[in-house]
């Protein structure tokens, strides 16, 4: 046996993983908060002299606060040409946030337009179904990856005569994973 058979566990709970998004991470990641500010900074001005006609979405929430305010900052910092900004109403907005958007803009002296979808959500999920990649669907394969549990547990409950012996079964074979299985049968 080579020593890199060897060297795989024996269960997958016995190895540590971390997304991109942890292992990739660029070195200001780990700097404290004014130095990682600075560098974001840097970053934008960067982004915003290669793209001079810049359009960037806007939800009315914390983070697109806080990015707003960083664009505006570096902008007037380097006398940039203008940002478009967008929000995005669905329809489902509350009054609170399509003002908050309107007071945002005044203070920053900025447009942000706002666009309507051509169909409201409630229209299109009639029409077209509820999108795949929702988060109750990423919620559920989520479980799935973390848990290895088989797709293939949806066909032997769907062949299942008793139903309910074959949860049961399922519930023992993967203990703890109740909320995954009921996502996949």
């Amino acid at each position: 046996m080579t020593n890199a058979v060897k060297d795989i566990p024996k269960t997958i709970k016995s190895v540590q993983f971390y997304s991109k998004v942890y292992t990739d991470r660029p070195a200001y990641a780990d700097f404290e908060a004014p130095r990682k500010f600075e560098a974001i900074k840097s970053i934008i001005a960067k982004r915003l002299i290669e793209h001079p006609n810049a359009i960037c979405s806007y939800s009315g929430g914390s983070d697109s606060d806080i990015m707003l305010h960083l664009i505006e900052t570096v902008r007037k910092m380097f006398n940039l040409p203008p940002v478009q900004y967008c929000f995005f109403n669905t329809g489902f907005e509350m009054d609170a946030i399509k003002r908050h958007v309107r007071e945002v803009a005044a203070l920053y002296g900025v447009t942000i337009t706002e666009h309507r979808p051509k169909k409201n959500i409630v229209l299109a999920t009639r029409e077209h179904g509820i999108p795949f990649v929702s988060k109750i669907m990423s919620s559920g394969l989520e479980g799935v990856q973390k848990k290895n549990i088989p797709l293939s547990i949806a066909d032997e409950y769907a062949n299942a005569e008793d139903k309910a012996a074959k949860r049961a079964e399922l519930k023992k074979r993967y203990p703890g994973c109740e909320t995954t299985i009921n996502f996949l049968c």
